[in-house]
């Protein structure tokens, strides 16, 4: 009974800070001094429509301003893209339903077209799989990357601008140079500015630790 109590507790101070987030955004734009003004319109693409790059996506849509980014996640699944433009998300998340039907449609949205998606893309976030290896070297321990790999070389072949590219999902060290290598392999010249960042997101509080990055 308890855990039913806590789970109903975190919904509800979901649900507060999110009406609390919208109306400071809210009297923050009505003060022009607050306001930074900028000509460009970001577009971000998320590639992997799961727990990370679902949630993260849909957080990253919440929070910034309707008018200058748009966030699109896309995935090969026919079926999970289905269901994350339906009432009935893949995800079970607390709060996320109420974050996901306030932004989609307006700088929210989840498409199978992977290649629309990338081209018009300024910054793509890969938040691909890395399950455990099954098989070969460091199976039982190491992630396997293919699905990494295969995102980067569809970036690679979709791209003709430059692009921010930010890997998201739960990998080694080193997956920067990984990544690099396979884009200049692929005529995609990157700049030296090679930063990785590693943090866990945990189902059931997903949420929570996004909203509070």
């Amino acid at each position: 009974m308890s855990s039913i109590i806590n789970s109903n507790d975190k919904i509800t101070n979901i649900n507060n800070k999110m009406i609390n987030y919208r109306n400071l955004n809210k009297n923050k734009l009505h003060n022009s001094n607050e306001i930074i003004k900028s000509e460009e319109f970001i577009n971000v693409c998320y590639i992997g429509a799961g727990y990370v790059g679902g949630t993260s996506g849909a957080v990253m849509a919440y929070k910034c301003p309707e008018d200058r980014v748009k966030v699109t996640i896309c995935d090969t699944c026919q079926e999970k893209i289905k269901e994350w433009n339906s009432d009935k998300l893949p995800i079970n998340e607390p709060g996320l339903d109420n974050i996901v039907k306030y932004a989609r449609g307006v700088n929210l949205f989840f498409t199978t077209d992977i290649e629309k998606s990338i081209k018009n893309a300024n910054i793509i976030f890969i938040s691909v799989g890395t399950p455990i290896k099954q098989y070969g070297f460091g199976s039982g321990e190491a992630a396997e990357l293919s699905c990494v790999e295969r995102a980067v070389q569809i970036i690679a072949k979709f791209s003709y601008n430059s692009k921010i590219i930010v890997e998201k999902s739960t990998i080694p060290c080193k997956t920067a140079e990984y990544i690099e290598s396979i884009l200049n392999s692929n005529i995609i010249k990157c700049s030296n500015n090679k930063k990785e960042k590693i943090h866990y997101l945990v189902p059931a509080v997903i949420l929570h630790l996004i909203m509070n990055f």
